[in-house]
């Protein structure tokens, strides 16, 4: 009688995960995303004294004494717009985007 092994994967999906995770996150430099946040920044128009238009169509409103922004339709507070804006990035750089 002779026993056969099949072939297992080497490491678990987890692990791969995991792996896909710090691949991505090593390849992230601080002073880049620091000065493509600066560029952004510096590109904004003011709309008023506390308030700036964003982005290239000039579609997101800062309200800055507010900590708040518009979009369309949509109001966020500060601490919404950041998680959105990282889900965005973690997303964008998931699908193969370089900084």
């Amino acid at each position: 009688m002779t026993a056969t092994l099949t072939a297992l994967p080497t490491t678990c999906a987890s692990c791969q995960h995991t792996a896909r995770i710090d691949a991505i996150t090593a390849e992230l430099d601080p002073d880049r995303l620091a000065n493509r946040v600066r560029a952004i920044l510096a590109s904004a128009e003011p709309a008023d004294d506390d308030a700036l238009w964003i982005g290239p169509d000039r579609d997101l409103l800062v309200d800055v004494a507010r900590g708040e922004t518009w979009e369309g339709e949509w109001t966020r507070t500060a601490e919404q717009q950041l998680h959105l804006a990282l889900v965005h990035l973690a997303a964008a750089l998931a699908a193969g985007a370089k900084l």
